[in-house]
């Protein structure tokens, strides 16, 4: 039951609820909150303990509010100053029931509003839902392919698996961003300025987003999504460390995603923790991270567990087609990384450092 549920509610007031739990062993933890469909509202949020795993559950919660324009965390009585006229409980009676199909929950307040709603789990167990584009199934047509798109208004993503689109930290057995963020990074961040000498700013979007970037290319989970302006770096990747063995469709699937036309209809939002859910592309700072001018590296940074699914309903409000993917066969592989390789992109001129040249010496010795 662990992981990001999303629904509907409605009740005294309508909007979009959003419960993050984690795996505590006998119990969940995590976060809720109601996003009311009037944006210009504080919005509610209530830390959740002690949920049970299975079953009927009830329990009093204190709430709190997060300011819309500042999303900052507010008290009852500071959201009834930021809008006047609407009565801002402090506390909520929960209750909740696990079904086959999701989390059914319902909710009174100290201020007599109640609620009820119904949320599902994002399908990330299942297959993806984007079917590859049929043509454009061998290196050579995709090749000719990308040479009918403009540059810099689409990106790419290289994957040695047909997997859904899906954050680091999302994989984990993690889904509360509020503790990631206010716990786990501020414990990385303590380390990483030790290793390196910068001191991360984290209170401006720009090095806090240099910081995941810096940290995901080092291993450690995070929210964002790796993206590259280069096709061919991302076939790079996607071929990189393909195995048939460890592919069940004997495939590496390429992600092109029309980066301009989403920034269009979208605003992109630079925080992943007391936010509305969205998904977001940005040009992030390189500090001390050489590895981003090479790969002619962006990111994707987002909070939302089941991002294909994410992007699909945006396709379908806006009649618009974001993302499209391409799957090529892994028995091309050695034929795709000699072509990369003329074409000056390897692991020494993508990844500076000793790690990057001996995976270059090591393909040219040993091979692909």
């Amino acid at each position: 039951m662990k992981g990001q549920w999303k629904g509907r509610y409605r009740g005294t007031n309508a909007g979009l609820a959003v419960v993050e739990l984690d795996d505590e062993g006998d119990h969940l933890r995590g976060l809720a909150e109601l996003f009311d469909d009037d944006q210009s509202r504080p919005w509610s949020l209530a830390f959740l303990n002690d949920v049970p795993k299975r079953g009927n559950f009830s329990c009093e919660v204190e709430l709190a509010f997060v300011n819309p324009q500042t999303l900052k965390i507010i008290s009852a009585q500071e959201a009834q100053t930021a809008a006047p006229g609407v009565a801002f409980p402090n506390k909520a009676m929960v209750a909740g029931e696990w079904t086959p199909n999701g989390l059914r929950i319902s909710w009174t307040t100290s201020v007599d509003s109640r609620g009820i709603g119904f949320l599902r789990r994002g399908r990330v167990e299942y297959k993806s839902q984007y079917r590859p584009n049929g043509r454009i199934n061998t290196w050579a047509k995709f090749k000719n392919h990308i040479l009918t798109r403009e540059p810099q208004r689409f990106i790419f993503r290289g994957q040695p698996l047909t997997a859904r689109l899906r954050t680091t930290f999302h994989r984990t057995n993690r889904a509360d961003l509020f503790r990631y963020t206010s716990q786990d990074i501020e414990l990385v961040k303590r380390y990483v300025t030790a290793r390196g000498g910068h001191i991360f700013d984290l209170s401006r979007a720009g090095e806090s987003g240099a910081l995941y970037s810096l940290i995901q290319h080092h291993g450690f989970p995070t929210p964002l999504l790796d993206w590259t302006y280069s096709p061919y770096i991302a076939a790079f990747f996607a071929f990189k460390n393909a195995t048939p063995a460890a592919s069940p469709d004997g495939k590496v699937r390429i992600f092109i995603f029309n980066n301009i036309a989403w920034r269009a209809d979208y605003n992109q939002v630079d925080k992943i923790s007391l936010v509305r859910p969205h998904f977001s592309i940005f040009d992030l700072m390189a500090i001390e991270n050489n590895r981003m001018l090479p790969q002619q590296a962006l990111s994707s940074l987002t909070n939302v567990e089941d991002v294909e699914s994410y992007i699909r309903e945006c396709e379908k409000i806006r009649k618009k087609t974001y993302l499209e993917v391409i799957d090529l066969p892994i028995t091309e592989r050695v034929t795709v990384m000699q072509d990369l390789s003329m074409m000056g992109i390897t692991a020494g001129a993508l990844m500076p450092g000793l790690d990057g040249t001996c995976e270059e010496l090591k393909s040219r010795l040993f091979g692909f």
